[in-house]
């Protein structure tokens, strides 16, 4: 999303994202410098950004054996439908979707030519997953 704005008292021009990892970033459209950054939807596998806009990993975040308990899912917190900013109130409007999933990792042998995955996951049952539209400030 591209818009204009102001940042610390001074006129900007922007561009934003919802990202698919929950994370919601704002960017100095002309020079790429990371502004501002926030999780929107649930996630659990980091703190929050650093100040370069980096996501700062939670312990425990990576697939096991057994399974680890990741929001979001691989489809992510959002998904196909674009978002809308609206100017006159400042906002930016994002599906959000709020689905976790357990994450593993098993052996496999690699086999040039043919699919190839090291682990896998198991979506949460549909009870545990919501969507939304989420009103941002942008």
């Amino acid at each position: 999303m591209l818009f204009d704005g102001e940042i610390s008292g001074r006129q900007r021009k922007l561009v934003a994202i919802a990202n698919r990892n929950a994370f919601y970033y704002v960017l100095d459209r002309s020079t790429g410098e990371f502004l501002a950054g926030r999780a929107y939807a649930k996630q659990t596998w980091a703190h929050g950004l650093d100040a370069k806009g980096r996501p700062i990993r939670t312990p425990n975040s990576e697939p096991t054996e057994k399974g680890a308990l990741i929001w979001p899912n691989l489809n992510g917190a959002t998904i196909w439908f674009s978002p809308s900013y609206n100017p006159q109130t400042d906002l930016l409007y994002v599906a959000v979707r709020e689905v976790g999933a357990v994450y593993f990792k098993r052996d496999a042998e690699y086999k040039e030519g043919t699919f190839y995955a090291g682990g896998g996951e198991n979506e949460l049952p549909a009870d545990d997953a919501s969507g939304a539209i989420r009103a941002l400030n942008a």
